[in-house]
């Protein structure tokens, strides 16, 4: 939803006011936001959409004794309070029970979609279609808005109608929580996407369909991520779904096709790297490599907060039985100068044994300490456990090394669904004292250095080491490669163009296998990063 940063504020001001019980503060920050604010329509979607409903029934108030044409407010206060005391037939009470309003006020309270819209006394007026299917969507039924809009379909209302329908989920779509059904929620934009008949409506079909991408992709519903390809005529919106089309053959297994339309990708962004880029595009998406983490607030690296996060750990991975040992970046600037290296951003730990993954994370959770990441939680198959330290607000990546034959392996589970693994030599732990902790590193970390970076005591400020260890499993084979193709994006996106002829290299190393990059694309992409070279800053892509 795009409202000013003031507007967003002022919500939060209000909230804060009323959840603090201060009837006092709350009045002043009523007053310093002044009558014209509080009436204005941003303040109520944002209020709504948000799921402030303590804010809304105030807004509402405030509009309904305020505002000339106060009907809408009283409308939405009536139908608010009703929810809030869940007494849809008191404050409802002028309308009939079978009335659209009533009803979905009855299924929003039950969580169920069972309304009868064949209903006698129903309702034609088409605002109480439009706030009931708003109602729905607020109230994180979005099952009962679609049914809602099913049957609004039949209706034919008109294009007018569902261009409103269509801004009004649109705008709620960034504020869904993630509990939200987004597969029903992509079949509301589905249906008005072909409600929407005229060629006059074209462009903002598009924006619908990459609104059903989006939803798509969060209901995990890949093949129809896929379906939406033939749809797609604008130029951005190609370029922008071939990364999501990619992924969501990764998420199936296919690597080999993430490969291809991530080449698309690549190769649709240097076709359009120069065009002038539409306002209507300006607000779209643009693809970027995620996170290994969910949201958490970070700070600046400090060995002095990482030291003390990593002191903590140890101490709760000592009572469950298990030893922490630094590996990778960690052990790498342990062994270079004992201490971090200057460009760290996380600490890197290791231990053994995925059968205890579930002890440990439950300890760590007790502690209160801690926050961690479940999505990474996956059995045998779990290689990786990011833990955010809440104190320090620093980042702990515990690898996972699980024996296998003569290897120890450890991993990474990205967001896109693949495992990626490296296999080292096995090793034995020495005790060491790191950052002020007494902690623990391979015994022989020469060789497993070694095994991780080639040449470690060089400095290498360009390397790609999901990408160039040689630690890597399956070097060449599709997985390989797509992790490749995703770093050159990254390396794209975050202005690093050192790293982009690195991984070319790589690549031109497995020329002859399956998923081997185009020649002309990978001399379109060494210029490119030639061109970064020299260029001014990108903007800013957060991942």
């Amino acid at each position: 939803m795009r409202v000013k940063r003031q507007t967003a504020d002022n919500i939060r001001a209000i909230n804060a006011a009323i959840a603090a019980r201060n009837d006092e503060h709350l009045q002043d920050v009523l007053m310093s936001i002044g009558i014209e604010d509080l009436l204005n329509p941003d303040m109520m979607h944002l209020a709504r959409g948000s799921h402030f409903n303590p804010v809304v029934i105030l807004l509402a108030t405030i509009g309904a004794e305020n505002s000339p044409e106060p009907e809408q407010f009283v409308k939405i206060l009536n139908v608010y309070q009703a929810i809030a005391t869940h007494q849809s037939s008191d404050a409802l009470s002028d309308y009939h029970p079978d009335h659209l309003l009533r009803q979905v006020v009855r299924c929003i309270l039950a969580k169920s979609t069972d309304i009868n819209l064949d209903a006698t006394e129903i309702g034609t007026n088409i605002y109480d279609w439009l706030d009931a299917i708003e109602l729905a969507i607020d109230f994180e039924v979005p099952a009962l808005a679609e049914k809602i809009l099913a049957c609004l379909r039949d209706k034919t209302p008109g294009d007018a109608v569902f261009m409103s329908i269509k801004y009004r989920l649109t705008e709620r779509y960034p504020l869904q929580r993630d509990i939200i059904d987004f597969a029903s929620f992509s079949r509301c934009l589905a249906i008005v996407h072909d409600a929407l008949v005229s060629s006059e409506w074209d462009e903002e079909k598009q924006d619908i369909l990459l609104f059903i991408m989006e939803c798509s992709r969060k209901a995990q519903n890949w093949d129809n991520v896929i379906a939406l390809e033939p749809l797609l005529k604008r130029e951005k919106l190609i370029e922008f779904s071939a990364f999501r089309i990619a992924e969501s053959y990764c998420q199936k297994g296919d690597y080999t096709a993430a490969v291809s339309y991530l080449d698309k990708h690549l190769s649709r962004y240097l076709d359009n790297r120069d065009r002038a880029t539409p306002v209507e595009e300006l607000n779209h998406p643009r693809p970027v490599i995620e996170g290994s983490k969910d949201e958490v607030v970070s700070e600046d690296f400090s060995a002095l907060r990482a030291g003390q996060a990593l002191a903590e750990l140890s101490d709760v991975l000592e009572k469950v039985g298990n030893q922490m040992f630094l590996v990778s970046g960690t052990l790498l600037g342990y062994a270079r100068n004992g201490s971090v290296l200057p460009h760290d951003k996380d600490i890197d730990v290791g231990i053994f044994g995925w059968e205890s993954q579930f002890d440990i994370i439950d300890a760590i959770v007790k502690t209160g300490r801690f926050r961690i990441f479940p999505r990474y939680l996956n059995g045998q198959r779990t290689h990786q456990l990011p833990v955010y330290h809440v104190e320090t607000r620093m980042t702990m990546d515990m690898f996972i090394f699980h024996k296998e034959g003569n290897k120890f392996i450890t991993g990474v589970n990205p967001p896109w669904g693949y495992l990626q693994r490296f296999a080292f030599s096995p090793f034995i732990l020495k005790e060491v004292e790191f950052l002020g902790v007494k902690t623990h590193v391979p015994a022989n970390f020469d060789r497993h250095l070694t095994e991780n970076f080639g040449n470690w005591r060089l400095p290498t400020p360009a390397y790609v080491s999901h990408v160039e260890s040689p630690s890597t499993m399956g070097q060449g084979e599709p997985l390989h490669q797509l992790v490749c193709r995703l770093n050159l994006i990254e390396a794209i996106y975050k202005k690093k163009p050192a790293r982009i002829p690195r991984i070319l290299a790589v690549l031109k190393t497995f020329g002859d296998r399956e998923g081997a990059m185009d020649a002309a694309l990978a001399e379109r992409l060494l210029n490119f990063g030639q061109f970064l070279e020299h260029s001014q800053p990108l903007i800013q892509v957060a991942s």
